[in-house]
């Protein structure tokens, strides 16, 4: 049987506004990055360790095109 480690969702995604000055925050409060700002699909996004050692996404969506 697996470990609950493996179970479920792999991490939590969250929207925010400005996800540089976001990750800048989460630094300076000692939160560090799991991986580098990447793009996937209409998004910018980072890993970050979260509460209990579960991985969050704060994502910053990027403009439609027009």
């Amino acid at each position: 049987m697996p470990s609950s480690r493996h179970l479920g969702v792999d991490g939590v995604p969250i929207a925010v506004d400005g996800l540089d000055a976001t990750i800048a925050r989460l630094h300076t409060a000692g939160v560090r990055t799991r991986s580098d700002v990447f793009e996937f699909h209409d998004r910018r996004l980072v890993f970050v360790s979260g509460p209990g050692d579960v991985t969050i996404g704060p994502a910053e969506w990027m403009d439609a095109p027009t």
